[in-house]
C-alpha cells in the first residue's frame, strides 16, 4: 500500500474539525466556549433592555 492506516486521521473530517481548539476554533470544545460567550452577551444585552 502507498499509505498506512493512519492515513485516514489525516483526512478525516471530524479530526479535521477537532484539531482547531484555539478561540474561536473549531473543535468542539471551542464552539461550546463560543455559545456560552454568546449566550452570556445576549442575557447581558437584554438585562440593559
Amino acid at each position: 500500500p502507498l499509505f498506512g492506516s493512519d492515513v485516514a486521521q489525516v483526512f478525516s473530517a471530524g479530526s479535521s474539525v477537532e484539531q482547531y481548539t484555539a478561540a474561536g476554533g473549531t473543535a468542539k470544545s471551542s464552539v461550546s466556549a463560543q455559545i456560552e460567550q454568546l449566550r452570556e452577551l445576549l442575557k447581558r444585552l437584554k438585562e440593559q433592555a
